[in-house]
């Protein structure tokens, strides 16, 4: 709860804390971002939703990290330029109930992988540059370009659905795309502008 603006760049490395770093859950938090990078080497983040406290942000750029969950509840986490980049040896969930992305990066151990808890619009590019991003039943991924690295794994569950805009490519380096759809609920992948 409170304020943060890079001008330029720099960055601050977050250590510790008793958990989760929430945001606007007990005062007004502000964020101002076009460049830097806000790295939680501890613990992830959870935009809160409250009409009591207000957040407001202005992400141009930059980069931030968490190690473990990444969960937005507000509608108005719109950044046009950041890059979020979710890590370390953590169990973690990605849960976008409002708000979109703009790139994501994937960089988690390959035996813990990164779960897509709910619908996902990332308006950049998707990179999973280690790990597993698995997209759980029913969920729905919309992206860019999404990129695999050599050994790293894309798996869509059953009902899941991964959606690129025609344009745009889904590029193996080495990674692999595991579907586990059955009969009677697909896991699909389509190039699809909406």
């Amino acid at each position: 709860n409170g304020k943060l603006t890079f001008n330029n760049g720099g960055t601050i490395n977050i250590y510790g804390g008793s958990g989760t770093s929430y945001w606007s859950s007990n005062g007004d938090a502000n964020i101002k971002m076009n460049g830097g990078v806000l790295d939680f080497k501890d613990h992830g983040i959870n935009i809160y939703n409250t009409t009591t406290y207000s957040f407001t942000q202005e992400i141009t750029g930059g980069t931030i990290r968490a190690n473990g969950d990444f969960k937005c509840y507000r509608s108005n986490f719109t950044p046009t330029g950041l890059t979020l980049e979710l890590t370390g040896n953590k169990n973690a969930q990605l849960n976008m109930t409002a708000g979109v992305l703009h790139n994501l990066i994937i960089n988690k151990p390959s035996n813990i992988p990164m779960v897509l808890m709910s619908n996902i619009i990332i308006n950049g590019n998707l990179n999973i540059n280690s790990g597993t991003f698995k997209l759980n039943p029913g969920t729905i991924l919309k992206s860019n370009n999404i990129n695999l690295a050599n050994n790293t794994t894309l798996l869509v569950t059953e009902g899941a659905k991964i959606r690129i805009k025609p344009s745009k490519s889904l590029i193996s380096n080495g990674g692999f795309i595991k579907i586990e759809g059955t009969p009677s609920n697909k896991a699909l992948i389509e190039a699809s502008e909406t």
